[in-house]
């Protein structure tokens, strides 16, 4: 258990949002953040840099 009536912020939930659900339903369920799709990411990249040669020419 951790108690939560002193602290003012936690690492990585918004604290009122906890108690919230605490209150509401009794407990928070905490879901490590998404993975990053790097594939997504890179050819989001190669996107802009097409785009921006396209812009320079």
């Amino acid at each position: 258990m951790l108690n939560l009536a002193k602290r003012e912020h936690l690492a990585l939930a918004d604290i009122q949002k906890v108690k919230a659900a605490l209150q509401q339903q009794g407990f928070y369920l905490q879901l490590p953040p998404p993975v990053a799709n790097l594939l997504d990411e890179h050819r989001a990249a190669l996107q802009q840099t097409t785009l921006s040669n396209k812009e320079s020419e």
